[in-house]
């Protein structure tokens, strides 16, 4: 209520203003206020921990946070007008985009959206990038099957005496990083977690529990060259309780689940893992672990699982009707070598994922969903003979006799495909009339001899469906 009476105060406001103002302002106020009311904004501010200086001749992008009129929601602001002070050398664009110059400087970022602004003081420096210095800007922790925004530490040098910074790197740099992973005491590359880097932002993903050793290595802009960090350890906690599957729309994540399903053949079953853990204030905490969980079926050639929409689901496809394969994914340190895997794509077997039994260290936890592949749901029939098509239950006259009478059905399926389903053995021929006139030709599939005049009527349908098609022939 109170942030109701707020949002009328500040229309209320605008309002009075609007009266005193020319025309000229009165419309762009005006506009300013449709702005406002679109997006329900009562006030906007920039991001928390929003990154305050910069490299010379580098890039950033800025966002806007707007607190909508509940008080409660926050979400990112478009159609922000976006300046720096008077006399800056940078540059900043209208999607929020800074391009920094080539002195140092002190500036002032301003977002204005609608009558609204807020604005943020930045350092341009001219010290040079040397190397990565920590992981993170801060020590964390990390349970298995979880994801963790980096921000990276480095070093840099100053020009022409000016000192060294410890700052978080440019996400110009980070682009550049190599990363590497390896199990603490070992030398192949992890499998437990890797670091990908996606719209200038470092994540760290891991699968299973154990202490890592993270390096990272980029190209010196102060000297040249490459420099690895050194070691960075990081443990990763087991921490999950529990794992469970889910469909892809379900936005319940404490209450969903998906144990047993009937899937058609050429189908397909969006799915999501969903990963239960503990929060800090003891209760339980619904994440969805999709693209860091490994996943299995149990006969690849009854379905298949493949990764999509930028691994943010597992699409499920049946393949072969009346069989019932298994779904499994599980989080932790499974059975199966995954050595060969590059764990940044995901892990899909083609086979079913596995945990150790016994699971000593309860390291692997497991969930799976029964399918039954069913047969495409027949959704409509159409019948031809010798080349005219036929309307169900409405007669067709022919002009002369022929020896044979030749069916031909196509079925419409449930996911909007056509098939010419005449030798399908689900298929079933019934001469309803004129059983004296034709007779089933050698045992073929709607195949008729003709062997008198009269009226045949021939009833198809399809075993376990409603659908029924009536052929009415009139033969002279």
């Amino acid at each position: 209520m109170y942030f109701k009476r707020v949002a009328y105060l500040i229309l209320s406001v605008c309002i009075s203003l609007l009266m005193a103002c020319s025309d000229e302002s009165r419309e762009a106020n005006l506009v300013d206020l449709h702005t406002l009311a679109q997006q329900n904004i009562i006030s906007v501010s920039f991001p928390v921990g929003n990154e305050t200086v910069f490299s010379a001749n580098g890039n950033a992008n800025f966002s806007l946070i707007g607190l909508q009129s509940n008080g409660i929601d926050q979400v990112t602001v478009t159609g922000v007008e976006w300046s720096l002070s008077a006399g800056a050398v940078s540059t900043i664009d209208q999607t929020g985009r800074l391009s920094a110059g080539a002195v140092a400087e002190s500036i002032t970022v301003t977002a204005k959206f609608g009558p609204l602004t807020d604005t943020l003081n930045i350092r341009i420096s001219t010290a040079q990038f040397d190397q990565v210095t920590a992981l993170h800007q801060q020590a964390f922790t990390i349970d298995m099957c979880r994801t963790q925004n980096l921000i990276p530490m480095g070093l840099y040098i100053g020009q022409n005496g000016a000192p060294n910074e410890t700052r978080p790197v440019d996400s110009t740099i980070i682009n550049t990083i190599a990363w590497s992973i390896v199990n603490q005491g070992e030398t192949a590359d992890s499998k437990r977690a890797h670091i990908e880097t996606a719209d200038d932002q470092a994540i760290l993903r891991t699968l299973s529990a154990g202490d890592v050793v993270v390096q990272a290595t980029a190209t010196s802009i102060a000297n040249g060259g490459q420099v690895t960090s050194t070691d960075f350890v990081q443990t990763i906690d087991i921490g999950l309780t529990a794992i469970k599957l889910c469909n892809s729309t379900d936005t319940d994540l404490a209450n969903c689940a998906v144990t047993a399903v009937n899937l058609e053949e050429n189908n397909v079953l969006p799915l999501v893992s969903v990963g239960t853990y503990q929060a800090t204030n003891g209760s339980n905490e619904f994440i969805d672990i999709t693209k860091n969980s490994q996943w299995g079926v149990s006969n690849n050639n009854e379905a298949s699982i493949v990764y999509a929409n930028n691994r943010q689901r597992i699409d499920v496809t049946g393949l072969a009707p009346n069989t019932n394969p298994v779904v499994t994914v599980a989080c932790g340190n499974i059975v199966q070598d995954i050595t060969g895997f590059d764990i940044s794509q995901g892990v899909v077997l083609t086979e079913s994922v596995v945990c150790p039994n016994p699971n000593v260290n309860n390291d692997c936890l497991l969930s799976s969903a029964a399918l039954s592949i069913t047969p495409l749901a027949v959704t409509s029939l159409s019948v031809s003979a010798n080349n005219v098509d036929l309307i169900t239950r409405q007669a067709l006259t022919l002009t002369a006799r022929p020896t044979e009478i030749t069916l031909v059905v196509t079925a419409t399926f449930s996911n909007n495909t056509n098939g010419d389903v005449t030798n399908n053995a689900t298929l079933n021929y019934i001469i309803r009339r004129g059983a004296g006139i034709i007779s089933n030709a050698n045992n073929v599939a709607g195949v008729y001899t003709v062997s008198g005049a009269g009226t045949a009527e021939i009833e198809v349908t399809v075993d376990n469906s409603t659908q029924q098609f009536n052929a009415i022939i009139v033969i002279p």
